[in-house]
């Protein structure tokens, strides 16, 4: 049990959890049992056929019980009246007793004057992140530091923000401290899990930057433009993304748009398969902008093409999305002009080809083959002063393995929070093991991360990173925005 780094640990106890059974709740009279009138008799096939029903169900709850308790991370959200919101794992409904033991636990501590941020149970990390009158546990045993895991709570927070805004959250519990939450959420645990699922296996979140289309400059600045000239009243963001990669952006001299707020944003178009299927409008608010208020976005994917492999699955298609952000109030004329703006965008761009230069390139990610490092498995490059960064494609034996991405992401952190633990400026860290060799430099520029093969000599492995940033060096101007043509502007 570890609050602070001066307070004594004791070992916790975590109590086996798994639905409860309407049988546990059932009262038995012995003496009507005994003697039941004629019309309470049980016939005997009844009583049997009830018996295995009631086995299965004990089956079916020991299975479930086993399966939730293998997984290596678990996330509840709960109000501190203890009323269920959502769990990663399971019916959040079935698991009650949990949350009201984690809610009894926090409101300990709060009595007692002191704040909670994680305790230490065997091979489990117990990380809280407590926001007002919501609060996030996380239970996990991926090794991963805790500064990660808190960070990825405080995303999930974010996201319910980008959804109901932080005033609604506090005026709503101020009225009724035991609230269901999941009345006013309804379908967003799908946009939830998307969060969850790209933290694990993307490294946006890691840096806290975003992912930029590797495109040719005249392209990029020609579709700037374009967008800068078709717009809405009061509008404050254009942009224009693929999959996970923000291809332009356009805002006013004045504005900034924290990339927080931005993954928060893609990550809610890219997991509504309703958003996905037509043009549509809605009110959201963003976090780092303003937590108070909604802003509305206006969002059209303007350019599909079907994955040949898979032509009737739409998910897998690349698609390239325009999203109009604006302050005005006035919804209908927002509409009727983000119409407008998005049809004349899409035009300009198919005149003059770019919106297959977008498509073809989000068709072709950078590679480790474009660095000719003959050991080099996989990297990424951030830039500290805009924070974007880009990254190669999986390569084996990381493509197509989800556990492996996830496995080699968390690596990355680990090693990162490493590096950012030392107080030299330029800190550079060298992890060799049978699995792959780690190599990560962070410096007041930039930051690289490079996995090569395993037990890769030092040598090769420094030769190997100078080789990527001379590649970045080179490509610079098609990597990442950074155009005077254009007004972007960044607020980490």
């Amino acid at each position: 049990f570890s609050r602070h780094e001066n307070t004594p640990k004791y070992s916790v106890v975590m109590a086996d959890q798994s639905p409860r059974s309407v049988v546990d709740d059932l009262e038995v009279d012995d003496e009507e049992m005994d003697s039941p009138s004629p019309q309470s008799v049980v016939p005997p096939e009844n009583v049997q056929r009830e018996e295995e029903q009631q086995q299965t169900e004990e089956e079916q709850a020991l299975a479930f019980r086993e399966k939730w308790q293998r997984k290596k991370k678990h996330i509840f959200i709960f109000s501190n009246a203890g009323k269920p919101i959502f769990s990663r794992y399971g019916d959040e409904s079935d698991i009650a007793d949990f949350f009201g033991v984690m809610q009894a636990l926090v409101a300990f501590v709060i009595d007692s004057n002191d704040m909670i941020q994680y305790l230490v149970a065997g091979k489990h990390q117990i990380v809280f992140s407590l926001h007002g009158p919501l609060y996030f546990v996380m239970v996990s045993s991926t090794n991963e530091p805790f500064h990660v895991l808190f960070k990825q709570l405080n995303m999930l927070h974010s996201q319910i923000i980008y959804h109901l805004t932080g005033s609604s959250v506090a005026r709503i519990f101020k009225r009724q401290a035991g609230y269901d939450l999941r009345n006013l959420l309804g379908g967003t645990d799908i946009t939830l899990r998307s969060l969850i699922n790209t933290m694990n296996t993307g490294a946006a979140h890691m840096l806290g930057a975003i992912q930029i289309l590797k495109l040719q400059k005249a392209a990029r600045v020609d579709i700037g433009n374009i967008m800068a000239q078709h717009k809405c009243e009061k509008q404050i963001f254009a942009i224009l993304f693929t999959g996970p990669y923000l291809v332009q952006m356009v805002t006013p001299e004045r504005e900034s748009f924290n990339p927080y707020d931005l993954l928060l944003l893609m990550n809610h178009i890219m997991s509504s398969k309703s958003i996905r299927a037509a043009a549509t409008h809605a009110p959201i608010c963003l976090p780092k902008y303003n937590d108070s208020g909604n802003v509305y976005a206006y969002i059209d994917f303007i350019a599909k093409r079907k994955n040949a492999d898979f032509p009737d699955d739409d998910d897998k298609a690349t698609a390239l999305c325009l999203v109009l952000i604006t302050l005005s109030s006035d919804i209908p004329t927002f509409v009727s002009e983000g119409m407008d703006a998005a049809l004349a965008i899409k035009s300009n761009l198919a005149s003059k080809g770019l919106l297959d230069t977008v498509l073809d390139a989000a068709e072709s990610p950078i590679s480790v083959a474009d660095f000719n490092v003959s050991e080099l498995r996989h990297t990424i490059y951030k830039i500290c002063a805009t924070p974007q960064f880009v990254a190669t494609a999986y390569s084996t034996p990381y493509a197509n393995d989800r556990k492996e991405q996830k496995r080699l992401l968390r690596l990355y952190s680990t090693v990162r929070q490493r590096a950012l633990a030392t107080k030299s400026k330029e800190k550079i860290i060298f992890r060799n093991a049978l699995t792959e060799t780690i190599f990560v430099m962070i410096t007041p520029d930039f930051e690289m991360y490079a996995t090569f093969k395993p037990l890769a000599p030092k040598m090769s492995v420094l030769n190997g990173a100078n080789r990527i940033r001379k590649w970045v060096q080179k490509n610079d101007d098609n990597l990442f925005i950074h155009h005077s043509s254009v007004c972007i502007t960044w607020d980490d």
